[in-house]
């Protein structure tokens, strides 16, 4: 079995080298290697990579122009050679020893021709390892296609996924679509052409330390409606799954079953026609939870979801 895990580097001196070690600390299962493609580093960081590289004949490395997380890991999967499974990897976690040993168990049953993507929970630690939350992921949080257009469940460090959900992932060309986050976009692809595995134990410490590009919330309701306050306001985030979506259609729509074509069609054209608004806002495959619900009604009726 070969596996090749994917990290994306960025000024991650303080954090890389105790990340890097408890990935060399795995339980062994097989042919496994490290690709990192590093996005413009200026602290030292393509030094550390250096010395790793010297020291591991499993472990190789190159450097980029910055393209931010989400294009960057993109463009290590382009040029990762084949394999039977990757995995993301961010520059300042640490991996529990049975990380890849459990992920590929959970995947082994299926057919390797189907798009397959496995993903975890998370213990928040803060910068010292010391524990905030035993996981991250809310409870009975739907992770089928229609969610997944909605809402990004779960943080890319834990994703494992096979060779068929990597090739119809570089379909997504982000020169020509709209690339929001790595993880999310992965997650929508493998929801709608394949099968996904949800694990509910974690398997590595996921570090909050200030400078995360992404992070953890659990700030409690207050925080977390703040915080949705706050990102409503950011038109980075105006329109985000409307405009998702339509990047999805533009790609996929030759590719996707009716049903999944019709989901995609609803999210992507709701603010152009009232019918299609209230066909959203029935549409009982996108209820979820009471809070997310009430975010979701808010966000249609304003046109800005």
């Amino acid at each position: 079995m070969k596996i090749i895990i994917l990290m994306s580097t960025y000024n991650g001196t303080k954090y890389l080298r105790e990340q890097l070690d408890s990935i060399y600390n795995l339980d062994n299962i097989g042919d496994i290697s490290i690709l990192v493609r590093d996005d413009g580093s200026k602290d030292g960081t393509q030094d550390i990579l250096e010395e790793y590289k010297r020291s591991h004949d499993n472990f190789d490395w190159y450097q980029g122009e910055n393209l931010r997380p989400a294009r960057s890991f993109w463009q290590l999967m382009k040029v990762a050679p084949d394999a039977d499974f990757y995995a993301y990897a961010d520059q300042d976690d640490v991996w529990d020893k049975d990380k890849l040993v459990i992920a590929t168990k959970a995947l082994e049953p299926f057919d390797k021709k189907t798009p397959l993507l496995y993903f975890s929970d998370v213990r928040v630690v803060r910068a010292d390892l010391s524990l905030m939350y035993k996981n991250m992921i809310q409870t009975n949080m739907p992770i089928d296609f229609p969610h997944s257009l909605i809402k990004n469940v779960c943080p890319g460090c834990t994703y494992v996924f096979n060779k068929a959900a990597r090739d119809i992932a570089l379909k997504f060309d982000p020169d020509i679509y709209e690339l929001d986050i790595h993880d999310w976009a992965m997650h929508r692809i493998v929801a709608c052409f394949g099968h996904i595995v949800l694990d509910r134990t974690a398997h590595m410490s996921y570090r909050q330390h200030g400078n995360n590009v992404i992070g953890a919330n659990r700030n409690g309701i207050f925080g977390r409606i703040v915080e949705t306050l706050k990102k409503s306001k950011n038109p980075k985030f105006v329109n985000l799954r409307l405009r998702n979506a339509r990047a999805f259609e533009e790609c996929y729509a030759n590719d996707m079953n009716p049903e999944n074509r019709y989901t995609v069609y609803l999210l992507a054209h709701y603010i152009e026609d009232k019918k299609l608004m209230k066909a959203v806002l029935k549409d009982p495959r996108f209820k979820f939870g009471f809070m997310e619900y009430t975010y979701f009604k808010w966000r249609i009726h304003s046109g800005k979801f």
